[in-house]
């Protein structure tokens, strides 16, 4: 199958979940009992996954499975990349091991290795490992990824609240984390320190929480997922044309490029078929047809390579530095005009926080009177007309 789809053009990344087993009385487990589960100080096991236990991948044996099981994949069925699901439940140095011990294959430097920078819960790590969260970024290889959630919320919105709007879809403030992520973060804002763009992986959407689509029709309150919703699906081609263009490595949900939608469910492991099945007659319909050529219009622009690599280029690292002091600057001289106090008569009678939202409301109210005095206006007039007309 690897090789038919290595004729057809195409790449292949295994999605590999090391990060626990089915059973916590696992066939691992049983071989040597308490040593491949991570176990709390007090003896009960972990389980940062959600499912039940944690692999104790810092300890040198279950480290030592891990390395060669990828080997295996990647030598006898020449897999093209690794995507580590929970990878935070996995320490650092054997994710290290990993990398380097792919680099040392024949090509393996090509071989691509990213994962999810967070777990399902907490878990307890032994002798000072490192979980391969985005706070262990510095430490990790160089070429290792990580979904950037981030850039994710920043486009679209919270993930975990189904209303949350991000800037392509009624939250123009989260424009400001555009900008940094646009650079790949290498601002440093957020607490990211990586070292390099390609440590990014930029996305809105995977096969967890809602599809891209089902995420707009939320955020809009639209009751019909079938509906090619022209605002909607203008959201989306600029959610593609931001996370397409970024520094990174991009990443889509299989389907995205044509709405798709799986009719508000967030979590479909174990749902139908008719949710996790990709329809293709939603393809072909006109205006998804087009979501789907400017989809394939960005494909053309990043592989064009050489300009988006000059392009990037001139992103220089003192330009990002800079928009690092701008972004502290703008945040402290928020933080403090919050704290200012307007005082009346030796009396505080409110923040200027508390000003600015009382002016903001007032303005809300003043454009709603306008409003219905434009429309009593309009009335008006309408009635003249009828008069004259009489």
């Amino acid at each position: 199958m690897v090789a038919a789809l290595h004729r057809a053009g195409l790449g292949v990344i295994m999605d590999v979940v090391y990060n626990h087993t089915y059973y916590t009385d696992s066939w691992l487990e049983r071989t040597v009992p308490g040593y491949w589960n991570r176990q709390w100080p007090d003896g009960r096991t972990t389980n940062g996954s959600g499912c039940g236990n944690d692999l104790a991948s810092e300890r040198p044996m279950v480290r030592k499975y891990l390395v060669d099981s990828v080997l295996y994949w990647a030598k006898e069925y020449h897999i093209d990349g690794f995507r580590f699901d929970l990878m935070a439940l996995e320490d650092v140095e054997t994710m290290n091991a990993i990398r380097a011990a792919l680099d040392a294959l024949p090509g393996g430097e090509n071989i691509l290795m990213y994962g999810e920078p967070w777990t399902g819960g907490a878990t307890y790590m032994e002798g000072g490992a490192r979980p391969c969260d985005k706070r262990a970024i510095p430490e990790l290889s160089d070429r290792i990824g990580f979904f950037c959630d981030d850039t994710r919320d920043a486009i679209k919105g919270n993930v975990f609240d189904a209303g949350n709007a991000g800037y392509v879809n009624g939250a123009p403030q989260s424009g400001y984390e555009i900008l940094h992520a646009v650079g790949a973060w290498r601002s440093g804002a957020h607490g990211i320190a990586v070292k390099q763009a390609m440590q990014v992986v930029q996305y809105v959407s995977a096969h967890d929480n809602f599809t891209l689509w089902d995420k707009l029709v939320a955020v809009g309150r639209r009751g019909d997922y079938n509906a090619a919703d022209a605002e909607l699906l203008a959201q989306n081609r600029m959610a593609a044309g931001i996370f397409l263009t970024c520094q990174g490595l991009p990443f889509l949900q299989a389907g995205e490029e044509f709405g798709r939608t799986k009719y508000g469910d967030p979590n479909t492991y174990r749902g139908p078929r008719a949710l996790n099945t990709l329809d293709w007659t939603r393809a072909h319909r006109p205006e998804f047809a087009a979501l789907t050529a400017f989809y394939r219009g960005l494909f053309s622009f990043y592989k064009a390579g050489s300009f988006l690599v000059k392009a990037h280029a001139a992103v220089t690292d003192a330009a990002l530095r800079d928009l690092a002091a701008l972004s502290a600057t703008v945040e402290k001289e928020i933080a403090d005009l919050r704290r200012y106090k307007i005082v009346r008569g030796g009396v505080e009678v409110e923040t200027y926080a508390e000003r600015i939202a009382r002016r903001g409301q007032l303005l809300e109210e003043i454009a709603a009177v306008s409003r219905f005095v434009e429309e009593i206006e309009a009335r008006f007039a309408s009635i003249e007309q009828d008069l004259r007309a009489r």
